[in-house]
C-alpha cells in the first residue's frame, strides 16, 4: 500500500492520491491514525508519502512551519521515519 497525502493546519485531509482509488477511506483511516500517534506533524500544511510494506510503515513528509508573504517564501521542514506495524498497534 502506498499513497501521497496533504493535510491542512487542522489535520484535515486535503487529498489522498494512489493508484488504487478504491481504497480511499482505508488510506484516510491509516493517515489519521498516524497523525493521532504524532508520527506526522500538523502545521500550516503537511504533504508526504506513506508506504506500508512487509510489516513496516515508511513515512516521508514535508511540513510548512511558517507561511511567507509569497508562496516561495514558506518555510518547510522535511522528515522521514519507519515503524513496525506491530509496534504501532501495541502502543
Amino acid at each position: 500500500m502506498e499513497f501521497e497525502f496533504s493535510l491542512d493546519f487542522q489535520g484535515q485531509v486535503e487529498y489522498i492520491e494512489s493508484e488504487n482509488t478504491d481504497q480511499f477511506l482505508e488510506y484516510e483511516l491509516v493517515l489519521l491514525f498516524l497523525v493521532e500517534k504524532d508520527l506526522i506533524p500538523i502545521n500550516e500544511r503537511t504533504e508526504g508519502l506513506v508506504t506500508v510494506e512487509s510489516g513496516m510503515v515508511y513515512i516521508t513528509y514535508k511540513t510548512c512551519t511558517q507561511v511567507g508573504e509569497d508562496w516561495n517564501d514558506d518555510v518547510w521542514n522535511e522528515g522521514t521515519s519507519e515503524h513496525s506495524v506491530n509496534d504501532l498497534l501495541v502502543e
